[in-house]
């Protein structure tokens, strides 16, 4: 689903909660799915990601609530002022009727004032593989 200022993207992936989030709120394992980040590494224990390329450098700071399912991406190019633009939901497909073992993952992302549509198109599409991606390595045991 998306509109001029957000998108959302979701998957049904067929392993337990905390496989889920142990997976989403890794700094280790964001190196793996997302498209966006490239030579980049974990620079604190189980916090933050950088720098790494895309337009520009940019740092990544993961703020996750297990008690939620939520998982804040704060990011930006100055490591102190990072804001949140990506986040992740998982929610338990039990409380859905969908069974034990299986969770919904969606990932929402809202859109800068100074990204053009163009990019934001490229964000969309490419948050739409990286959903499909964490489905696959998720289910894969990765």
């Amino acid at each position: 689903m998306t509109s001029p200022l957000s998108d959302m993207a979701t998957v049904a992936i067929h392993r337990p909660f905390a496989d889920c989030f142990a997976f989403l709120s890794s700094p280790h394992r964001l190196l793996s799915w997302s498209r966006g980040i490239t030579d980049a590494r974990v620079v604190e224990p189980d916090s933050i990601v950088g720098p790494f390329k895309g337009h520009a450098e940019y740092w990544a700071r993961i703020d996750a609530d297990a008690a939620r399912g939520s998982i804040l991406y704060h990011l930006g190019p100055d490591r102190a002022a990072l804001v949140p633009r990506i986040m992740i939901q998982i929610v338990d497909g039990a409380h859905l009727g969908l069974g034990p073992g299986t969770c919904l993952v969606s990932m929402m992302a809202w859109r800068s004032a100074e990204t053009d549509d163009a990019d934001w198109q490229r964000l969309v599409e490419a948050h739409a593989g990286e959903v499909a991606h964490i489905k696959e390595l998720i289910e894969a045991g990765a």
